[in-house]
């Protein structure tokens, strides 16, 4: 190893130290914010004496507060009275987010619903929740798609609805509110797709999935985990477990998000996500749809996939001819051929892998054989020994000397 390269490794090093740091004080900043949280929420109610300890006494904190709050459903950001509530929502925005390269400017999360994507009826949506003092306190983005022009699929659901962006005050997380939205949204999300199919179609008779991308830690470089938990002041493994215990479940699908971009412009595609999904059936749904659904038919997960595809390129390139494309609809075809569905993962126990996870990143940053490679590149999952998340809480966890067997993949 030359001079050159040898200071090139200590400087990654230090840099991948500094990185292990910052993580873990952000999460450690995060387990402070929603401690201050729940005391900050305790004074919201001086005259009640609420025990955020107690359940019931919690439940209650809750509804108290959100009746105190303004909800705004907005469609259109050209609005004056909407580009302004998005611009307050703008604050929160960027404190959740605070990577750069992870945020979006105003501007284009003002330009929703511009962009004509693909022939599927479909309604981009901004939930903005406002406190007593006018402070937006809570966000979820969510697009919409209608399977009204496409039979097939309307045989089996009436449409979808992706979770692009959800992000909530910390100093209220305590009181629900990421809750709240998610089932304002579900409401919206009905009563458009309703919409698209005549008068005659109520919301609460719709079937639709939800479907959200979430990062695949056992896929993910060191590096990537480190980046995304301070940016997110969130453990991947632990949002994990949050996404499961409101429902959703892992698709057995190969998922590749599709560049931002088009590929001669610098887009690349992101391969460390996976796709998780619900059941939101109506209460009078005829096709036993579940909220925690086993599996998916090829149709609706094909509609899904292509029409969220076209919405993520934004009309900047034929998808179609994507590589990534055309391999994710060769898959789906061969299940099809084989006269099978979307296999859904049954729930995944991600904090039993997060010790284990970051013991071993501590170990890999601070070793002397510190490996700068496989520190930017080679997915943890890999260098673990273990490329599959276990069901439930088994007595031990999968380790490096006794890994997990293979996931089996549909088809």
């Amino acid at each position: 190893m030359s001079e050159e390269e040898s200071r090139s490794r200590k400087e990654i090093q230090a840099d991948a130290q500094q990185m292990l740091y910052t993580a873990k004080n952000a999460m450690e900043e995060m387990r402070i914010q929603l401690m201050d949280a729940k005391s900050s929420a305790a004074m919201l109610f001086p005259d009640k004496g609420y025990d955020f300890s107690d359940k019931q006494d919690l439940a209650a904190a809750k509804a108290d507060y959100q009746s105190t709050l303004k909800v705004h459903v907005i469609t259109d950001g050209a609005k004056p009275e909407n580009a302004a509530l998005m611009a307050r929502m703008y604050g929160l925005y960027e404190q959740v987010f605070p990577l750069e390269e992870e945020r979006e400017e105003l501007e284009k999360l003002l330009g929703m619903n511009k962009v004509k994507t693909s022939d599927a009826p479909s309604l981009e949506q901004w939930i903005l929740v406002e406190d007593q003092d006018g402070k937006i306190v809570a966000a979820r983005n969510v697009m919409n798609l209608s399977a009204v022009k496409e039979a097939r699929v309307a045989a089996d659901i009436d449409g979808t609805q992706s979770l692009v962006y959800s992000f909530v005050d910390p100093q209220v997380r305590s009181l629900g509110l990421g809750d709240m939205t998610l089932k304002v949204a579900e409401e919206e999300g009905r009563r458009f797709i309703a919409s698209t199919y005549g008068k005659d179609k109520k919301p609460e008779t719709v079937d639709m999935i939800q479907v959200a991308e979430q990062n695949a830690p056992l896929n993910m470089s060191i590096e990537s985990i480190l980046v995304d938990t301070a940016g997110a002041k969130t453990d991947q493994f632990w949002r994990r477990h949050y996404y499961e215990s409101l429902g959703f479940r892992e698709v057995g699908f190969d998922y590749v998000q599709l560049p931002l971009v088009p590929r001669d412009e610098g887009g690349e595609p992101c391969t460390d996500l996976n796709l998780i999904v619900r059941g939101a059936p109506g209460p009078e749904s005829t096709r036993g749809l579940v909220r925690q659904p086993e599996s998916l038919s090829v149709e609706a997960m094909r509609f899904h996939l292509y029409h969220f595809s076209a919405y993520v390129a934004a009309g900047q390139y034929d998808i179609e001819s994507d590589p990534d494309w055309v391999k994710q609809s060769a898959a789906l075809d061969s299940l099809k051929s084989a006269g099978q569905s979307v296999a859904v993962q049954p729930k995944l126990d991600f904090l039993a892998l997060k010790e284990q996870a970051w013991d071993f990143m501590e170990k890999a940053v601070n070793s002397k054989k510190f490996d700068s490679n496989a520190f930017q590149n080679a997915s943890i999952g890999e260098q673990m020994g273990v490329d599959t998340i276990p069901v439930s809480k088994p007595a031990v966890a999968p380790t490096a000397s006794a890994p997990a067997a293979k996931a089996a993949k549909p088809g």
